[in-house]
């Protein structure tokens, strides 16, 4: 089906990962059926537009009869709701018009997929957090991405973050803190914020923004918390830093995206803070999932979000610090060397006005 808007067509191929991928061969197939969609097609993608339609947080800017339309015109021929998944594409590309990127489609076999990369197995293979001591009195803690909505996994990871501060806070005399973002593109953000919890401080942190209503996003005594109530875990023993409210550097980038741009979001208007690096992913919004009868799942972006000081973030977050990437090659760490000499500047004075370290 080609929609009569259409100018040009553009076919391309799509690989991810190491390697190299040779595309030749296409061929252009026959028309499509005229014949009506399957009553159990029509009742599939009637479920998901209608969801969308409420939920959605573009959805005051879609034209719903249109796109309906064309969603039925897209389903033609088609029997099974499993055929029609490139419809449910087709609807997320109308939303990524009006500024949704964030909203996805899973079917059933990446959906199982998830609940897998979530177990024991999953959970080893993850990247795990990390911290070193920077001499003269820094300490950089990287957090990467962690996908799992498990409990259990999600308190050992706040935990671990939690143990790697508190051992270099009572090793050495930490005067600033530097919190690596830059590889972290998303997942559950609870166990992030509750493992850097000693560095935010307690408290809001940020706000969850629907229809003008605003839930507090923050953290206290070891737990991170959404609304009124947590997810019922926190970590046994939360820690608090020798020196509270400790200068903190944040490094993000390109790759800092989703619950990763919401870690970020939660210094912003905190005292003491400062973003560096490049801009973010722009994948500021809050996604809520939805089940689907035959096991696939549609995460529908429904909320905005906004720092602790109220002010909303659509699209990537811009550093308070602009630091350009290292030339290819290259093993500096221009954004690291900007937050370092940032934090030297806050560290306390002595009485004779030398900086401790």
């Amino acid at each position: 089906y080609v929609l009569p808007t259409m100018r040009r067509l553009v076919v391309g191929g799509f690989y991810q990962g190491q390697g190299e991928a040779w595309f030749d061969d296409l061929q252009l197939t026959g028309p499509a059926s005229n014949a009506e969609p399957a009553a159990a097609v029509r009742r599939y993608l009637n479920l998901v537009a209608d969801i969308t339609h409420a939920h959605s947080l573009v959805k005051d800017s879609v034209d719903w009869p249109a796109t309906q339309r064309t969603m039925l015109a897209l389903a033609r021929g088609l029997q099974t709701p499993a055929e029609s998944y490139p419809v449910v594409d087709y609807l997320l590309s109308v939303l990524a018009r009006y500024g949704d990127h964030h909203s996805m489609f899973y079917t059933p076999a990446r959906m199982q997929a998830n609940q897998v990369s979530a177990s024991a197995a999953g959970a080893a293979a993850a990247l795990a957090p990390s911290a070193r001591y920077l001499g003269d009195g820094l300490a950089c803690v990287a957090l990467p991405s962690f996908g799992s909505t498990n409990p259990e996994r999600a308190q050992a990871f706040a935990e671990q973050v939690q143990a790697l501060i508190r051992q270099l806070d009572t090793e050495h005399a930490i005067t600033g803190w530097v919190l690596d973002l830059r590889a972290n593109n998303g997942g559950n953000m609870y166990p992030m914020l509750a493992g850097v919890g000693p560095l935010l401080g307690e408290g809001t942190v940020g706000y969850f923004v629907s229809a003008g209503q605003e839930q507090a996003i923050g953290y206290r005594a070891g737990e991170a918390y959404a609304g009124s109530s947590g997810h019922g875990w926190r970590v046994a023993q939360p820690y608090q830093l020798r020196r509270p409210g400790s200068p903190v550097a944040v490094l993000v980038g390109p790759r800092t995206a989703s619950s990763g741009e919401v870690t970020a979001m939660a210094f912003i208007g905190r005292p003491a803070a400062r973003l560096f690096g490049q801009p973010t992913g722009g994948y500021t919004s809050a996604n809520r999932p939805y089940k689907l009868p035959d096991g696939a799942g549609l995460l529908l972006a429904v909320m905005t979000e906004a720092d602790r000081t109220h002010q909303l973030h659509l699209g990537p977050l811009v550093p308070d610090e602009a630091v350009p990437p290292a030339p290819a090659g290259s093993s500096a760490d221009p954004a690291l060397q900007a937050a370092s000499a940032w934090l030297h500047q806050q560290a306390p004075a002595d009485a004779s006005g030398q900086r401790k370290p």
